[in-house]
């Protein structure tokens, strides 16, 4: 008898890479409070790295919220999928956060 017919609910395989970020890779204007969020089959857990830094471990949702980003910077991150079986990074992604924290930038100046 195999594995899978002793326990048929067993991982068996690492998970897939992460994919599908939000924001979107190269994402520019975002907020500077933004929840990240990615998606990864067969994953228990995630680690998120922020700027090529471990941030925050051991994730059971595949999201995590970010605030008091820095204006108009720009930040990479990635996240490792982890199951009993083992672990599988994903590819960096990027977004720059808004160079403003109001909506609208329209100035006027008045003549007098």
């Amino acid at each position: 008898a195999g594995l899978k017919s002793l326990y048929p609910s067993a991982v068996v395989t690492a998970p897939s890479a992460p994919s599908s970020p939000s924001p979107s890779n190269g994402a520019t204007g975002v907020p500077t409070s933004v929840t990240l969020s990615w998606s990864a089959s067969g994953a228990q857990s995630y680690d998120l790295y922020l700027g090529g830094q471990l941030y925050a471990a051991g994730l059971t949702k595949a999201s995590y919220p970010l605030s008091g980003l820095a204006l108009g910077t720009k930040f990479t991150w990635n996240v490792v999928a982890r199951n009993s079986v083992g672990s599988t990074a994903g590819p960096v992604w990027s977004f720059t956060t808004t160079t403003s924290t109001t909506t609208t930038t329209t100035k006027r100046k008045t003549r007098r």
